[in-house]
Formats: C-alpha cells, structure tokens, sequence
C-alpha cells in the first residue's frame, strides 16, 4: 500500500460520521487490492483528555466511510480489517475530539506492489499546499 501524507485541515468533510471535524489529519493511499489489516495504537492525549477519532472514505466521495466508529479513544489500540480494491484511493483520517491531541501509531499490512495511480486534482484540497 502507497501512503500519501496529509495536511491537517478540515476538508474535505467528516461532519457524516464525526459532527462536526476538529484539527483533523487526512492520508490518502491506495490499496493494491485484498484484505488490509488496521491497528491504530493511540497515547499521550494532552490538550483535554478527550481522544481522538478515525475513519476510513473509499475515494473522494465522501458520503459512507468504511469504518468510523463515533466514540474517541485517548488510550490503547485499535484493530480492524477492510477488504480494500486494487489501485483504489482510500482516504483515512484522524480527528482530535474536542481538539485535543493524541500521539497514533498506524500500522497497516496487506498486499504490496505497484500501483501507477494518475491523479488529476489536489488530494488535500489546500490552496497553500499545492
């Protein structure tokens, strides 16, 4: 799986699964097809306390996250699997609850292998960042 950094921003929009997006982060990849295993490992919340979420959107849509589950985790980890489609481009996010801010570890395995993607708009839709 190819990852792309994000920016911290808040779009495009999380407000379907998370009310309304806090300093959230977003990372763009794309899957090379198969089952991909999730663990998110999250620690040392330090604003308030509150956690943070997470979701996963298959392209730019936006409309119905593969995962979003509404609580906020301050502590401990996380794990899921998706089956994810060769060369798609997935968007996961990660979102402070009441802006805080949390140290997440990701790790993700699955099949690996090239994916020669032809990206014609701006993944992180940010003027400044182009």
């Amino acid at each position: 799986m190819n990852i792309q950094n994000g920016h911290t921003q808040s779009y495009p929009p999380a407000d379907d699964c998370l009310g309304g997006p806090l300093n959230t982060g977003w990372y763009s990849f794309a899957a090379q097809g198969g089952t991909v295993n999730f663990v998110l490992t999250f620690s040392n919340c330090n604003v308030n306390s509150s956690g943070v979420q997470f979701g996963i959107y298959q392209d730019c849509d936006f409309s119905n996250p593969l995962i979003c589950p509404t609580q906020c985790y301050s502590s401990g980890t996380y794990s899921f699997g998706l089956g994810l489609e060769k060369c798609r481009v997935y968007n996961l996010f990660i979102n402070g609850c009441n802006s805080d801010v949390c140290n997440v570890q990701l790790s993700a395995t699955g099949p690996i292998g090239p994916c020669n993607l032809e990206i014609y708009e701006f993944i992180n839709y940010d003027n400044d960042h182009n």
